[in-house]
């Protein structure tokens, strides 16, 4: 059986270095083999491109959609067997949908229903971290997109706060060194997935 680990939080988080991190563990510290899913598909990536000059709240919603059909091919991918790793690591899954768009003032659980009977996450992995934190980190990748503004972080880590009380994420202090943030994902990896 395959076992799925899905890393959510903020722009600026540090999603991507730890998914990639955690796939280059596994595949060397056991006989497992993982890979990485990014949520984001080509979906999204037109709605990127095309949706511009459009109002923000239709711009927003055509995102969203993008956004979340282009993860269920995926998970509709990893539930119908067509994966030859034992371990996949998410860059983003369903509570992001969630964190990020409800601000936005989405009804995102519209979407909920599609996922119902799917193979989901074994464990989400939120990486908390001071929206003040996560901004610097944006600013030195280069320029700042539109939901990625202090003002919006703050309230996407509000969601994600409220998600992570009504669900069973594991919450991770991303604010302290890499070092520290690694070796607290490594002992969950051991004792749950390894």
């Amino acid at each position: 059986m395959k076992s799925q680990i899905a890393v959510v939080g903020i722009d600026g988080s540090g999603k991507s270095s730890i998914v990639d991190f955690i796939c280059q563990y596994i595949n060397s510290h056991s006989r497992k083999k993982a890979t990485v899913k990014r949520a984001k598909g080509p979906n999204a990536v037109l709605m990127e491109k095309y949706a511009q000059g459009l109002e923000d709240n239709i711009n927003s919603l055509l995102k969203f959609y993008a956004y979340s059909f282009d993860l269920l091919e995926k998970v509709d991918q990893i539930s119908n067997g067509q994966s030859d790793f034992d371990v996949i690591i998410w860059d983003r899954h369903i509570p992001c949908l969630h964190a990020y768009f409800s601000p936005l003032y989405i009804e995102t659980n519209v979407v909920d229903p599609l996922f119902k009977g799917l193979s989901m996450p074994d464990i989400y992995l939120y990486l908390d971290v001071d929206p003040k934190v996560a901004y610097e980190r944006i600013k030195k990748r280069g320029a700042i997109k539109q939901l990625e503004t202090i003002d919006f972080l703050y309230k996407v880590g509000i969601e994600y706060n409220n998600l992570c009380t009504a669900t069973n994420m594991i919450r991770i202090d991303a604010n302290q060194n890499i070092v520290e943030v690694r070796k607290s994902i490594v002992e969950i990896i051991e004792g749950d997935i390894l």
